[in-house]
């Protein structure tokens, strides 16, 4: 059966917006939608950069961008996660962080995961082409794994640096050590993820799935306790 490859565009934003939909339920006074539609356009925006500047930490490296040179190194993954992670809270940072709708310790966490989400969006398109190019089948389950890990390991991310964003906006005079906390731990996060998705072993899902359990739980505290600090 032959494939659709511009299928991947389709199926890469609405892997994106399930998740937005779900996330946005935990706002209790929704966002602007354009407020959120330019947050998404910026995580999109930004893919290019972060390919262009994962593409320079390779090289710093030893490895040469667009070639296949092994299995990335750990130190290689943290480097990707970093520089995904900061221009993901860049774009709220900068974009959107001095709006008078960001009124609610929550609205950091809302605008980091949509923020993600489209930065996702591309990305997902990227993986999707060439399964959806070979069958409709094949590029559907890649779809789903990509629904329930990658898509799903950046909201939940972002939405912890958007945590420790929203607290620094609270106690200012720890702001800049609180940022980079968030966006270190992040940055780990992320890394471990990609390194165990590569492991590709029966252990390596067994922490997979665990990573991805507890951080949807410690997400779920963070709204809860914002929810508080805003009540």
């Amino acid at each position: 059966m032959s494939g659709l490859p511009f299928l991947s565009i389709f199926t890469a934003l609405a892997l994106s917006v399930a998740w937005l939909v779900f996330y946005l339920r935990e706002d209790v006074h929704p966002e602007p939608k354009r407020l959120l539609l330019a947050v998404f356009a910026g995580g999109m925006a930004i893919a290019p950069l972060a390919i262009l500047l994962e593409c320079g930490w390779l090289t710093v490296l030893g490895g040469a961008c667009g070639q296949s040179s092994g299995t990335p190194t750990f130190l290689a993954f943290l480097g990707y996660a970093f520089i995904e992670e900061t221009l993901k809270f860049a774009v709220v940072a900068v974009g959107v962080s001095r709006s008078r709708e960001f009124d609610e310790p929550v609205d950091a966490m809302i605008y980091l995961i949509v923020s993600a989400l489209g930065f996702a969006a591309v990305e997902n398109a990227f993986f999707l082409w060439r399964p959806f190019g070979e069958s409709v089948g094949f590029g559907a389950q890649v779809a789903g794994l990509r629904f329930v890990g990658a898509t799903l390991l950046h909201v939940l991310v972002s939405a912890v640096v958007g945590y420790f964003f929203a607290v620094a906006l609270i106690i200012r005079e720890r702001a800049a050590l609180l940022i980079a906390l968030g966006v270190g731990l992040a940055t780990i996060l992320h890394a471990v993820f990609n390194s165990l998705i590569l492991m590709n072993s029966r252990t390596s899902l067994v922490f997979l799935g665990a990573l991805l359990v507890s951080l949807i739980l410690v997400v779920a505290a963070y709204f809860n306790r914002l929810r508080r600090i805003a009540g």
